[in-house]
């Protein structure tokens, strides 16, 4: 079933979809013949294949809601097994109209899929049975049509009970009025992929997205992207890939189209993305800001505070490289979306949060690594700093703890392989992990080694020289001269968890000049070990000390302190640990020590 178009110009539109949708009679009886034979006639593995090029052409109507998209796609048998059968997704608000190999129309079924890596917690699934087996690394170029509209759908997020003001926050995908906006896979189904079904509430959505970007990082894509609107209506394309040209297409009857061509490739953790709109744009020398309507004023206020931040990241990762693009999103309390240097983000934002944003971004404009906890971790890393910078180091290891239970959820789960390399910070393709562990990782370098030396080693490394993992924990160790390997290997070559710390003892002994020495003996029952802060506050101060604790191990240190010492803190926050909260020795009178509490 067709839309109808309002002005005559949409014919082309209109054709397009016709074009794409002729033989649909002739596939829904191919459909049923496959009926007849039953469905489990093929198997289907739907991690088979790996998409390694894409090569489409979408039409969009913003006016209609409505997208229309045809084109190529490459699959690759990536399995150890010959394979019968493909499973093709897209949005579940999507219709598929033409599957093709060579020029022949392939049978398939089209059915819902319950999955949670678009936005409506469905995808439109077709079961393709293949003309005969495809062996292992062989490829197949398919030939796909498929159109619909994409509204904002926020199904996946009702179903786990998220309130509606949070999901319309987050779902904001769209093809419509003033804006439209399209993030890839994990947000909205608008190309096709396969994926085995993932559920949100369970927690699976971040490391299996992790896991299909790994499989698909050196896939190439082409988007040629067409809009149609009305005449007075000029719309600009703004993409994070690469433009590689654009077209003015016919003005009749009122309306007006136009093309613009993107390239990605290779894709590592890119999601592609699109945005439409009536974009009025604002210059400046290390940024473009794009905005909508009489919102200027806006977008020089954000302007504003990033400047104001850029002068911290330049001074740990040196000055831009790159100029960033950052586009306006109407979307009252809208969570941000970036990737690399693209931003989109509401320019109606408090002025403290668009630094913190904006320290994520300049990191991304300064400074590139191919490995993700090093990329996105120092981005993030950054943010802390920043927040630190705001109101000092309290305010900074709040920032901290707010990232760590969703990463103690993630190290539970991974806790029957924590002793695996696949599962470590430096190779997972969990963003939780990389982002979170990973910012956690270079805030705790930080603390051991020093603001400068920590500066140096960053500013010394060259993405490409890094060619195996040791690179980073080598630069550092070349500026500071410390053994970091056992820090290495607990946190960033192995999943060894995250610590469980306890004060066993805390002994105060009082010297000649009034001065206290407490000794403190510190257990770490987790199975990483760390260096771990210990603060102790008396009557007339506080000081604070390090201690380097194995894992399953118990150490001692002594802390000089001037007056009566009233309490011991090991980790103020910095580290994260299996348990949320410090662990705290609190002595009842001057000579006495009571029992530690958490």
């Amino acid at each position: 079933m067709f839309w109808i178009l309002p002005n005559s110009l949409r014919n082309s539109l209109l054709n397009f979809l016709l074009s794409v949708s002729s033989v649909r009679t002739g596939i829904s009886l191919c459909a049923l013949c496959v009926l007849c034979g039953g469905i489990n006639s093929f198997a289907l593995d739907r991690n088979a294949f790996t998409f390694t090029k894409y090569d489409l052409e979408l039409r969009l109507d913003p006016e209609s809601h409505q997208i229309a998209a045809r084109g190529h796609i490459t699959v690759r048998n990536d399995s150890t097994e010959p394979q019968t059968s493909l499973a093709l997704q897209i949005s579940s608000t999507l219709d598929w109209r033409l599957i093709q190999l060579n020029g022949q129309d392939l049978e398939y079924i089209a059915q819902p899929y319950n999955t949670d890596i678009d936005h409506s917690g469905l995808a439109n699934e077709a079961n393709i049975k293949l003309p005969g087996p495809l062996a292992p690394k062989q490829s197949l170029e398919l030939e796909v049509g498929y159109s619909g509209a994409i509204e904002v759908n926020i199904g996946r997020l009702k179903r786990i009970g998220t309130p509606e003001p949070a999901a319309d926050a987050s779902e904001w995908d769209q093809i419509g009025q003033p804006f439209t906006f399209l993030r890839g896979v994990g947000y909205v189904l608008w190309y096709p992929v396969s994926m085995s079904a993932v559920n949100l509430s369970a927690g699976e959505l971040s490391s299996a997205l992790g896991a299909w970007q790994e499989r698909e990082q050196n896939t190439e894509m082409k988007i040629k992207a067409c809009w149609i609107a009305p005449q007075d209506q000029r719309l600009t394309v703004l993409s994070n890939g690469q433009l590689e040209g654009m077209s003015a297409g016919e003005q009749a009857e009122g309306s007006s189209t136009g093309c613009s061509t993107f390239h990605f490739g290779p894709m590592g953790a890119t999601v592609p993305m699109l945005a439409f709109g009536q974009f009025q744009v604002l210059q400046q020398p290390q940024m473009n800001l794009y905005y909508l309507g009489d919102t200027k004023g806006d977008a020089e206020n954000f302007a504003l505070a990033a400047e104001k931040v850029r002068p911290l990241v330049a001074e740990w990762f040196g000055e831009p490289k790159s100029k960033l693009q950052i586009i306006d999103l109407p979307v009252p309390n809208g969570n941000p979306f970036e990737s690399g240097t693209t931003l989109i983000a509401p320019f109606k934002m408090d002025p403290r949060v668009t630094e913190l944003t904006m320290a994520h971004e300049w990191v991304h404009a300064a400074f590139s690594s191919p490995r993700p906890w090093i990329d996105e971790g120092l981005a993030h890393f950054a943010q802390v700093l920043q927040r630190e910078r705001q109101d000092g180091r309290k305010a900074a290891i709040g920032f901290l703890q707010s990232r760590l239970p969703p990463l103690i959820v993630s190290e539970q789960q991974d806790s029957k392989s924590n002793e695996s390399a696949a599962n470590a910070l430096a190779n997972t393709a969990d963003d939780n992990i990389y982002r979170n562990k990973g910012m956690f990782v270079w805030w705790m370098l930080r603390d051991m080694l020093g603001d400068r030396a920590l500066q140096q080693a960053i500013q010394s490394y060259r993405s490409d020289q890094d060619k195996e993992q040791s690179y980073m924990q080598r630069l550092l160790q070349a500026h500071t001269k410390r053994d970091l390997e056992w820090f290495f290997d607990d946190w960033v070559y192995r999943d060894r968890g995250l610590p469980d710390l306890q004060i066993v003892t805390a002994t105060p002994r009082e010297t000649l000049n009034g001065a206290f020495i407490v000794a403190v003996t510190v257990e770490n029952h987790g199975t990483a070990g760390i260096e771990v802060p210990i603060i102790v506050l008396a009557k007339d101060g506080e000081s604070t000390g390090r201690l380097q604790v194995g894992a399953k191990q118990k150490e001692t240190t002594r802390i000089v302190v001037q007056g009566q010492p009233q309490k011991v803190t090991v980790n103020d926050g910095s580290v994260p640990e299996q348990q949320l909260g410090a662990q705290v020795f609190t002595f009842a009178v001057a000579s006495d020590a009571s029992a530690p509490s958490k």
